[in-house]
């Protein structure tokens, strides 16, 4: 990083990502570059990305403008009623996980270590996963990426010991 970073010109622009946990740590932080965090997507804003979504990928999804504003709201409505998704839901990363996998079932599931496994399942349905390797890499990565979210420091107590466990979250009948 240091080296892109040193090696730019002055009209270039560089946006480095980093988890909030491990940037926080001095020795990850590079000297001369502002460290600037999202802020949460609160309600409006949560319901506005979801509309835009859907409208973006409504000629994809083959969904009429009432059937995408229709999934807007539902998808709304289950979010904004279940706090620990609402809580995922804040975060603009883990709000589009989470309309991608409601998108493929009309449903979430119940905590972060679900979708995030939910979310390398859809990766994998757009990918070519048939090669050797990759399959017996499979199980070791999703168990280091399961490991990696129950270990972080940024999970509640609660969720880290699994109280969400369960079965998905349906999607309302009705809007």
């Amino acid at each position: 990083m240091t080296l892109l970073v040193d090696g730019r010109s002055a009209k270039d622009r560089v946006l480095i990502t980093a988890r909030p946990y491990a940037y926080a740590q001095l020795r990850w932080q590079l000297p001369g570059i502002p460290a600037l965090v999202l802020a949460p997507f609160d309600a409006n804003q949560r319901a506005a990305f979801w509309q835009r979504w859907y409208r973006a990928a409504r000629p994809d999804l083959n969904l009429t403008a009432d059937a995408a504003d229709t999934e807007t709201k539902r998808l709304t409505n289950l979010v904004e009623e279940i706090a620990h998704v609402r809580d995922l839901a804040e975060r603009p990363l883990l709000a589009t996980m989470l309309v991608l996998v409601y998108q493929r079932g009309n449903r979430l599931p119940p905590g972060r270590v679900e979708l995030y496994g939910e979310s390398l399942d859809l990766l994998e349905l757009g990918l070519d996963f048939r090669a050797t390797e990759y399959r017996e890499d499979r199980d070791a990565i999703r168990r280091a990426l399961i490991e990696l979210i129950e270990d972080s420091d940024t999970l509640d107590p609660a969720e880290r010991a699994g109280s969400w466990a369960g079965s998905a979250i349906p999607a309302p009948a009705s809007v």
